[in-house]
């Protein structure tokens, strides 16, 4: 692999490949890959194979306990694309990459859920949640106010994330608390309707890697207005409006 902003015309890998011996049995497979922001590696060709991906995980599981970081890869999918740069057909298979373990990639929702792990009880990060991010999946980034008390870095976060959306659903912006007492509090400015079913959506999607998100099941909202709270918002109840 070589990266796009050191060989943007694929001249240093067609060098690489060339000093390879490939015999005839191999299928050579070219094309891009891109890390999602669930932390799969998706390998795109014009001639993706289901072989690719069976060869992958095979080196993979071969290598891994030489070289740890091969662990990365677990859960590679290849995908085939057309000539027009469609999407033909996805080769996945959850079940090659099950006694490899799996690793998390920064930046990967595995990532920013390992720092919802780590946040203190009483301490504050920043949030983004969405319902329809990056790989049209929901959503959720953080960062701890601490360490960014001007919202810098994580505005640079969030542009990062941004850039890899085609579109973005429904989401909500603020402050989430690990409160002493009420456990995960996200504090947001207006209404926030839908937070509820953004939260759910996140926890279905997630749970079965990642079942730390489980924790969000008891979260809760606390909806201000002009800085003041207003209501909280308690998972699995229905969204009251504001009382004034």
């Amino acid at each position: 692999m070589t990266p796009f902003s050191k060989d943007p015309f694929g001249e240093k890998l067609k060098a690489l490949v060339e000093n390879l011996q490939i015999t005839e049995d191999i299928w050579p497979c070219v094309g891009v890959v891109d890390i999602g922001s669930d932390g799969i590696f998706r390998f795109g060709s014009l001639n993706a194979k289901i072989q690719h991906l069976t060869s992958l995980a095979e080196w993979v599981m071969q290598h891994a306990t030489t070289y740890p970081n091969l662990a990365l890869l677990n859960g590679s999918e290849f995908v085939l694309i057309g000539g027009e740069g469609t999407v033909r057909s996805i080769f996945k298979s959850p079940a090659l990459w099950q006694p490899a373990p799996r690793q998390i990639i920064r930046g990967s929702i595995g990532y920013m859920l390992k720092r919802l792990m780590a946040i203190p009880s009483g301490q504050e990060v920043w949030f983004w949640l969405t319902d329809k991010g990056p790989n049209e999946k929901p959503f959720l980034l953080i960062y701890p106010r601490y360490k960014d008390p001007e919202c810098q870095v994580f505005l640079r976060e969030y542009n990062e994330i941004i850039r890899q959306c085609d579109e973005i659903g429904q989401e909500f912006t603020g402050i989430l608390r690990n409160d002493k007492l009420l456990g995960f509090c996200f504090i947001a400015q207006g209404k926030s309707k839908g937070w509820s079913n953004v939260i759910r959506a996140l926890i279905a999607e997630f749970s079965k890697d990642y079942p730390e998100v489980e924790n969000l099941r008891n979260a809760c909202l606390l909806r201000m207005k002009q800085n003041k709270i207003q209501d909280r918002v308690v998972l699995g109840f229905h969204e009251e409006e504001y009382t004034s």
